[in-house]
């Protein structure tokens, strides 16, 4: 019986980090946008453990409805 994944264990971290990574030697790009509600600091650590730098602030909306307070990071490559 598998395993069930909960959100401490880093998939998603795991999973970006290398996309960030593939992205990086395989697509010319000047920067990675990445944006996520400053209130949530598990995403936040995302983009920062990857060089990411804070390019603007904005309100945004949610797929259910809800206002989100959001950073944008760029990713350099």
């Amino acid at each position: 019986m598998d395993k069930e994944i909960g959100p401490r264990e880093k998939h998603g971290f795991e999973a970006i980090i290398a996309l960030i990574a593939w992205a990086r030697k395989n697509i010319d790009f000047n920067y990675l946008r990445y944006p996520v509600d400053k209130r949530n600091r598990a995403s936040r650590r995302i983009p920062e453990q990857n060089g990411g730098i804070i390019k603007r602030e904005f309100k945004g909306i949610n797929q259910k409805g809800f206002e989100l307070d959001e950073v944008e990071y760029w990713i350099y490559k």
